[in-house]
């Protein structure tokens, strides 16, 4: 009743041979797929995967990543809410590499609350001529704060 869950696929048949690459992370890079970037009124955010909390991820490797906070609503309220990533054991380099901040101060204003399924994370992905790429998650979108328990219990409902 708290929460509703949106399955995101794409797939993409390059005609000749491609390669999808990203720039590699210095400061800033290694990223490319599904992608959150919250409104700059989600604050007090925190990233949870299954290691535990983080303000920021870095390339590590996950079946999910999820983010909860204080989120306004239309009607101006403050409320509990979050969202969970999960990554689809189908995908190319599953459990898929992670790019995620919650530091506004780090990457200045706008940025804060980022996170990216980064399958490019750790270098190109080579896709033939006619061949397809699939990527597949699922976003749980819930109200109030989640603890890690039920994040787990959502991610382990996807796929069955």
């Amino acid at each position: 009743n708290d929460a509703f869950a949106l399955d995101w696929r794409v797939e993409l048949t390059p005609r000749v041979d491609v390669e999808f690459d990203r720039t590699p992370f210095t400061t800033w890079g290694g990223y490319g797929g599904l992608t959150l970037r919250g409104a700059p009124d989600f604050t007090d955010t925190m990233l949870t995967n299954p290691s535990g909390t983080h303000d920021r991820i870095l390339g590590a490797r996950s079946a999910w990543c999820a983010i909860d906070g204080m989120a306004t609503t239309t009607d101006g309220r403050r409320v509990a809410a979050g969202l969970i990533i999960i990554d689809h054991p189908a995908n190319a380099n599953f459990p898929t590499p992670w790019y995620a901040s919650t530091r506004a101060a780090t990457y200045g204003e706008g940025w804060a609350n980022f996170f990216n399924a980064a399958f490019l994370w750790d270098g190109p992905l080579a896709v033939a001529a006619d061949q397809t790429m699939v990527r597949e998650h699922r976003v749980v979108v819930h109200s109030g704060q989640w603890k890690q328990d039920e994040i787990v219990r959502a991610a382990e409902m996807w796929p069955r």
